[in-house]
């Protein structure tokens, strides 16, 4: 929850950028073009450092570069952040390690770590990746890849090396923005040590994507506490069923065995955004309950690790129920939910 409030403590900062434009009495397109955009990438594990991005656009060049930042929560930097990186890339995906010592970021498809100050940056992989978690105690690194699993014209008739088409004769073949190239978003994990991943072993390596596309992110991935369970979401259909269907589940790698299970049996709309409670025990999700529709209201559910059953804990609740997080003490969760036309944040006990 020491996310949701992260805009309202340094909105600020970044509009000073602005305020130092010349004042012409109104607000351009032009002038709102210029202002960076802030995301929170995560906050340290003890809850005192907040990690963000700020993205500056060049409408010139069509394209946009972001860099990483480090503020206090308390304000004792009175506005003076931290900057981490200045290349000319971009920096994404960043996340403290579990340690707090220091800050693995994405630039350029390659996993990067860097001090609390900037300095001492080394490169951890060659590997290519999408988004990446540590795991809770450090020992491993989850990561998302794309991975080719469907022939390319080039691959079928390979005298024709430079054509750039794409052969499609069922759906889907397109997702709002996001085409099917081929290329699926695949898990992997790899044991961490001295800064550097070692061999990975393929989690989900399959025709399928986790995170879904085209939105999804890391927050439908998830470590258990004890680093044995590896939660993700995602929808294992194809073709017309794919395209029609919103039926996305909750999927339980385990290290040990290498085995995977689904647990969200006879759930069929959306379920996705696992979280572990902090003893591991518990895993929550959300869940929407009518298939095919997208709207639907989000629902949280509940399962036991040790008992292997699970149940809604929002019953009777009339509202949404989004991305739920536990809170420290694993007593409560809390989540975000559209409220007379403003999205708050809820919390409701949980009683097993």
């Amino acid at each position: 929850m020491k996310k949701l409030i992260f805009l309202l403590l340094i909105a600020g900062f970044h509009l000073a950028k602005a305020q130092e434009q010349p004042q012409k009495g109104r607000l351009t397109p032009e002038l709102l073009w210029e202002l960076g955009r802030v995301s929170l990438q995560d906050v340290s594990p003890d809850g005192r450092l907040l990690l963000y991005s700020v993205k500056y656009y060049d409408l010139a060049e069509d394209k946009g570069q972001s860099d990483l930042y480090l503020i206090h929560v308390d304000g004792r930097d009175k506005g003076a952040a931290v900057q981490l990186t200045n290349t000319p890339q971009s920096e994404y995906n960043a996340r403290f390690r579990p340690d707090g010592q220091r800050i693995g970021f994405l630039r350029g498809g390659k996993m990067y770590e860097t001090d609390l100050d900037g300095q001492n940056e080394t490169q951890t992989s060659e590997t290519e990746m999408t988004g990446f978690l540590y795991s809770p105690k450090g020992n491993f690194v989850l990561y998302t890849a794309e991975v080719k699993h469907t022939p390319s014209p080039r691959d079928i008739y390979p005298d024709l090396d430079k054509t750039t088409g794409l052969i499609y004769d069922d759906l889907m073949y397109r997702h709002w923005t996001e085409w099917e190239d081929g290329y699926y978003s695949n898990l992997f994990y790899a044991p961490y040590r001295n800064g550097q991943l070692q061999e990975s072993t393929a989690v989900m390596n399959e025709a399928y994507d986790t995170p879904l596309k085209p939105f999804g992110g890391m927050e439908q991935i998830a470590w258990s506490p004890d680093e044995r369970y590896i939660a993700y979401t995602c929808k294992k259909l194809s073709g017309v069923e794919y395209a029609r269907s919103t039926n996305s589940d909750i999927y339980l790698f385990d290290r040990q065995s290498g085995y995977t299970t689904k647990i969200s049996i006879n759930m069929e709309g959306y379920d996705m955004n696992p979280a572990f409670s902090p003893d591991g025990k518990i895993l929550i999700w959300n869940s929407m309950k009518t298939p095919g529709y997208e709207s639907d209201r989000n629902r949280i559910f509940a399962y036991d690790m040790k008992q292997k059953v699970k149940w809604e804990i929002t019953k009777g609740l009339d509202q949404h129920a989004n991305n739920p997080q536990w809170a420290p003490d694993g007593a409560s969760i809390y989540f975000t939910s559209p409220w007379r036309g403003t999205v708050q944040i809820f919390q409701i006990d949980f009683n097993k």
